[in-house]
């Protein structure tokens, strides 16, 4: 039995008031699974993440008419993926779940993945949060470790309950106005400066 599901585009502008929804399904393009994450970029393309491991694709991408997508092994490195984020630079970013492979990158062009490999504390990520002067924050939540993996765009500084944290399993993250990094855990709330 083929699952369909179904989502919902709210085209902004005259449209936004109730007079008109368009939905789409896998049917017309839109990647299989649970639609976990969405992001636009400046062009008004928007990108999906889904995290149900039976797909066949986990990223998919839609610029008002066209659908396209993009599974493990076309650029991607997973095909379950909990969290899209577009920087300030517009390079997008992926986190990856449920036996992850990590953080991938794609500014278009290329992609790069990001990993334990590479400093990651883990590669099952929840969440994505823009730091102060241009770091990446990461909320990650894996069988092996968890906690919160800060990336300057050279390396990767991870803190930990050992750090400090209430929890090392990360949920939510969410940069507050006074540069504060907040912290949703599995036990209770936390912050660190970022």
């Amino acid at each position: 039995m083929k699952k369909y599901i179904l989502i919902v585009l709210v085209i902004i502008g005259t449209q936004v008031q109730g007079q008109t929804w368009t939905n789409y399904t896998s049917v017309d393009g839109l990647i299989e699974g649970n639609i976990y994450s969405m992001v636009e970029e400046s062009n008004g393309d928007i990108w999906f993440v889904d995290w149900v491991e039976e797909t066949t694709a986990g990223i998919g991408k839609f610029d008002g008419t066209n659908w396209e997508t993009f599974a493990q092994g076309d650029g991607p490195s997973s095909n379950t993926y909990r969290k899209v984020f577009k920087d300030k630079d517009g390079l997008l970013w992926f986190g990856s779940f449920l036996n992850g492979n990590g953080i991938d990158t794609y500014d278009g062009e290329n992609w790069i993945n990001y990993s334990r490999t590479d400093g990651l504390l883990d590669n099952d990520i929840t969440d994505i949060c823009p730091g102060n002067f241009g770091t990446i924050w990461f909320g990650v939540s894996g069988s092996d470790a968890g906690g919160i993996s800060n990336f300057d765009g050279m390396m990767f500084t991870n803190y930990t309950s050992l750090s400090g944290l209430v929890s090392d399993s990360v949920l939510s993250l969410l940069l507050a106005k006074d540069g504060t990094c907040l912290l949703y855990t599995s036990d209770a709330a936390d912050e660190e400066d970022s």
